[in-house]
Order: structure tokens, then C-alpha cells, then sequence
């Protein structure tokens, strides 16, 4: 089991040059923004695309409509805008509601209100869920999103979020632990080494931790594609 940060940069280090390694580092990293799916789900569209593209984030996708949540299986990023989407399936709160049940479905995506709309007339947003105003400049859009997107592809900043979001439904140090190893072996290994069945079958609490463990599994696809691993 890992137990401290040395034992974490050296299993990592076993599979990449002392370059990559340096990627890894618990200083901000630099992001292939090219990499990173974005979907826009707006029924007016997305008017400041080429502005988004000509910094970087060049894989954007923007859906007026959609028939069902699948549709955005691929995404790594989804910015949803409130009035307008999804109202033929949740008419009371429309694209809140989209959002909401996009992180349920996808919990390894980031997903952003995107709206001008005053959100006091709505709940509260649940964790996970961030908001961007369609007012915010491009350059703190841009900001927002390289910090929002770091644990796509460093290791380390990804755990430190899984591994804080289990301790917050007081989960056992050993299964914790367990989680850990499983997760940087995977990324050592390049396959995807973690599963549920350990967890469902040992933790009394399995059901209270659930989204997190298929959070981590999620994640480490990702990585992995991002590292073209």
C-alpha cells in the first residue's frame, strides 16, 4: 500500500522518462488543451468558438438539442445552459436539471452551469458542479478550465481528489489504501486495474462510496488517454 508521496513518485517514475515525470509535480502543469473533449449545450449556440479554439481548446462540440444523456458519453468537459435545454424532459428546472443528471451519470466529467441567468430561483448546486457566467471573459474561461481540467492528466492531483471525497464519508484508512494502490499500479501498468468488486464485497459503506469508486475507474481511462498510454 502507498503510504507516502515517495512511494507515489516512484511507482509513476517506473513508466516515464524524468521529463514526463516532472509533468507530474505538485507545481501546475502544462495541458495538451487539444486533448480535451468540450461540450457546449445551448439551444442559441456557442458564439465565442473561434475565440475558445484560437487558445487551444480546439475539440468542441456544440449541441443545440439532444434526445439522451449517452450522447455525451465521449466528453471530458460540458458547459449547460439553463433556460431552453432539455425542457420536454425536465420542464421545471430544464438544463439544471441536464447538469445534475449529467455528473450522476458521468461522474468523472466536468460539468458547468453556463448561464446569464440569475440561479437564485434554483436549488442549490450539488458538488461537483461548478458555474461560469456567460459573462466571464475568455481569458478567465480559459484559466477556469485549465485549472478545472489538471486532474485529467496528472495522477497525483487526481487522487488527492479522490482520496479527499472518500475521507469525507469516513472510509477506512485500509480501503482507502487499497484504492490507492490499485490506482497508480493501473497507471504503471497502462490497463485499468481497479474495480468494484473488492469494495462491494468488504465495505460495509460500499453504497455510500459508490460514485467515488466508479469516479476513479473513470478517471484512470482518462489519464491513460491523455498519456496515449
Amino acid at each position: 500500500m502507498f503510504n507516502s508521496k515517495r512511494k507515489k513518485e516512484a511507482i509513476i517514475k517506473k513508466f516515464m522518462s524524468s521529463e514526463e515525470f516532472a509533468r507530474f509535480s505538485e507545481t501546475p502543469t502544462t495541458i495538451d488543451r487539444n486533448k480535451v473533449k468540450i461540450c457546449f449545450i445551448d439551444d442559441e449556440g456557442y458564439s465565442s468558438l473561434d475565440k475558445l479554439t484560437a487558445l487551444g481548446y480546439k475539440n468542441i462540440t456544440v449541441k443545440y438539442e439532444f434526445n439522451d444523456l449517452e450522447e455525451f458519453s465521449d466528453f471530458d468537459v460540458i458547459f449547460c445552459d439553463i433556460q431552453g435545454i432539455g425542457k420536454n424532459i425536465y420542464p421545471k428546472y430544464q438544463g439544471y436539471d441536464v447538469a445534475v443528471e449529467l455528473k450522476k451519470k458521468f461522474p468523472s466529467c466536468i460539468v458547468f452551469i453556463y448561464t446569464g441567468k440569475d440561479l437564485s430561483q434554483y436549488p442549490p448546486l450539488p458538488n461537483g458542479i461548478k458555474y461560469i457566467s456567460k459573462q466571464t471573459t475568455m481569458k478567465d474561461i480559459v484559466a477556469i478550465l485549465d485549472n478545472s481540467c489538471e486532474y485529467l492528466w496528472n495522477p497525483i492531483v487526481a487522487w488527492k481528489m479522490i482520496e479527499n471525497d472518500l475521507r469525507s464519508k469516513n472510509t477506512p484508512n485500509k480501503y482507502i489504501a487499497y484504492l490507492e494502490d490499485r490506482f497508480f499500479t493501473s497507471i504503471a501498468n497502462n490497463r485499468n486495474e481497479v474495480s468494484e468488486s473488492y469494495f462491494s464485497a468488504n465495505l460495509n459503506t460500499f453504497n455510500d462510496v459508490k460514485y467515488f469508486i466508479t469516479t476513479a475507474i473513470a478517471i484512470v481511462d482518462i489519464i491513460l488517454r491523455f498519456q496515449g498510454r
